[in-house]
């Protein structure tokens, strides 16, 4: 490679400062580092061949000093940025652990029976985030007929153990996540018949309360409601339910008052009731036994179409 004399000598025709400023520049030391203006002096003095010796020395003693300085202030940042990520990384793992740590005892605790769902509410949250994804509270409080405090009690047992998750989107949301929804579809159907039980046992309570403990008449009011005809009388007992603002006192008088072929429901069944509040629960329990029977089919149609759509996407 041919060496251009003309521009060597040319570069040292230069202003003896603005020599040293280039020098400077092209090793990489800037005016806004620490001595960089004496640096600049004794190399100005170096190209300007003013006391040679003793410039040359200052210059490359400052530069040593000045370079050892960016050295390890560089270094000192990558350490401190490798720290920290290594600290993120670390954080990351950690919380990735616990998370499956969490998710393997909830499992666990599930499928050991140390953790159940028998509450007929909170298995029903459960089940519609399942069916119908996203819901806000206020979605979940009109479907479920709950009190603000009965629902965030029972949404947040639900949050407690990562079966479901929240998040804003102009108000709090709510979706199942996946220890949810692997709990519900392994152990779905034992969940219903549990609840299934507490659910008869509490209406047969209902009903023995209804007409004063008397065994042969709670049997008889449960035989009726559970029949074809007494399921035929769903809907009058829903609309009683609006008319009278869920009061169980007024619809059971509404609704055993009521003459049906110039008869009361009452005589019909061949019962008299003794406590109408009971009564009343009574038959607002059989509506939500119906909603859950409803809910029940929709979640086999909804487990079964996703099971298909699961087999038609898997790789033969």
């Amino acid at each position: 490679m041919m060496v251009s004399w003309n521009k060597i000598f040319d570069f040292f025709r230069l202003p003896d400062e603005s020599v040293a400023e280039k020098i400077l520049r092209d090793i990489g030391v800037f005016e806004c580092d620490e001595g960089y203006k004496e640096l600049k002096t004794s190399l100005t003095n170096l190209v300007g061949r003013k006391s040679r010796e003793p410039s040359f020395c200052e210059f490359f003693c400052g530069l040593s000093k000045l370079l050892f300085k960016k050295i390890k202030s560089e270094l000192a940042k990558r350490i401190e940025k490798a720290r920290e990520e290594a600290y993120n990384e670390a954080s990351r793992e950690f919380g990735k652990q616990i998370a499956r740590a969490k998710e393997q005892w909830v499992m666990e605790a599930f499928s050991q029976d140390i953790l159940l769902i028998s509450d007929p509410p909170t298995y029903r949250i459960l089940k519609i985030l399942y069916q119908e994804g996203e819901r806000s509270l206020h979605s979940l409080k009109r479907t479920l007929n709950l009190e603000d405090g009965e629902l965030k009690r029972r949404i947040n047992y639900l949050k407690d153990l990562e079966l479901i998750k929240s998040h804003y989107n102009n108000c709090e949301e709510y979706t199942i996540s996946e220890i949810g929804e692997k709990i519900l579809e392994r152990r779905g159907a034992e969940f219903e018949k549990m609840i299934s039980m507490v659910v008869d046992d509490k209406a047969y309570r209902l009903s023995l309360e209804a007409v004063g403990e008397n065994k042969v008449m709670a049997h008889k009011l449960e035989n009726w409601l559970k029949s074809s005809r007494g399921r035929r009388h769903l809907p009058l007992i829903q609309k009683l339910k609006k008319e009278e603002n869920g009061d169980p006192r007024r619809i059971s008088q509404a609704f055993f008052g009521r003459r049906e072929n110039g008869v009361r429901h009452e005589e019909h069944i061949e019962i008299k009731i003794v406590n109408h509040k009971a009564a009343g629960e009574r038959l607002l329990l059989e509506i939500e036994k119906n909603q859950n029977e409803k809910s029940n089919l929709k979640t086999l149609k909804y487990t079964s179409l996703r099971e298909q759509n699961q087999l038609a996407t898997s790789p033969a």
